[in-house]
């Protein structure tokens, strides 16, 4: 039983041996690797290489007679804060298929901060409920959520906040469109809304519009997010197409906390090898829509 760890280029391999024979001759639990016995815990932290940024895990027998069993095979990191990891859904997308990731930028198109100090008067930031009501306490920058990077843009102008019928509408868009410019497997939208609908109405939505015309909508409704000053909800069985999730909740002194959703959207294999020029971000119902970031993903 051993991890193997490799850099980017898939090159360097290295080893560590929970059960068997290193690399370096050294016998590890040799109690395990011969006679008879019964359900047996292995449990190690391992170190990975400071370079690794992939790492699989090999069970197996040596050439022999037997049989072995194994079961409840867990893996946890410590890549983010252990309380954080283990309420974060990680994406369908296995983290060792990621070969690049690609923040798309938002700077150009942001037009609010995450803090609020003037309840609707039209200027925001966040969803414009005031500065007992927003997510100042949201940490900006680069964010590495349930395994998935974002960059969130910094201050003042944080994120991209579209017009909504529930708020005085300032200079508000309706829609706003992101240039992409480059081929895409995978897309991670870290977004949020107040006045969410219910399950089936739409809140807003993103069309990825490809190089050969033929565009793609995704629908943000009511089954695949939650308002953001709902109680955070981790997984959405009514969900069809994305694969949304809760990644971070803060607190806020009015509606005591405030989250943020995670929504995954992996390509079909026809559009994969197509260029994506931009994306449109588009609202203007009775949600306020909110985007942190758009990470797009290139595979093995």
């Amino acid at each position: 039983m051993w991890l193997q760890f490799t850099n980017e280029t898939g090159q360097k391999r290295r080893r560590a041996f929970l059960v068997g024979k290193d690399d370096q001759g050294a016998m590890h639990r040799p109690e395990l690797a011969t006679g008879n016995y019964d359900w047996t815990e292995v449990k190690e932290t391992v170190t990975a290489p400071q370079d690794a940024v992939r790492m699989a895990l090999f069970l197996g027998l040596t050439p022999c007679k037997g049989q072995v069993n194994f079961d409840d095979i867990n893996i946890t990191t410590a890549s983010e804060e252990k309380a954080a990891s283990a309420d974060i859904l990680r994406p369908r997308l296995p983290i060792q298929k990621i070969k690049e990731t690609y923040f798309l930028d938002l700077t150009k198109v942001a037009n609010r901060g995450l803090a609020d100090e003037v309840e609707n008067d039209g200027k925001g930031g966040w969803s414009d409920q005031g500065p007992q009501a927003d997510m100042r306490e949201l940490q900006s920058g680069e964010r590495r959520l349930g395994g998935v990077p974002f960059k969130i843009p910094p201050d003042p102008t944080s994120i991209v906040v579209l017009r909504s019928s529930n708020r005085l509408q300032g200079d508000l868009a309706e829609k706003v469109t992101i240039p992409v410019g480059r081929k895409l497997d995978t897309l991670f939208f870290l977004h949020a809304a107040a006045w969410c609908p219910s399950a089936g109405e739409e809140a807003f939505h993103y069309v990825i519009h490809y190089a050969d015309g033929k565009d793609v909508t995704l629908k943000v409704t009511g089954s695949n997010l939650a308002d953001w000053i709902g109680e955070p909800v981790r997984r959405f069985p009514l969900e069809e197409g994305t694969f949304t999730t809760v990644v971070e909740t803060v607190k806020n002194p009015q509606f005591r906390q405030g989250s943020v959703y995670r929504m995954e959207w992996g390509a079909p294999m026809d559009r994969r090898g197509v260029e994506i020029k931009s994306i449109e971000f588009a609202g203007g119902g009775k949600a306020v829509p909110m985007l942190l970031g758009i990470t797009g993903v290139i595979e093995w």
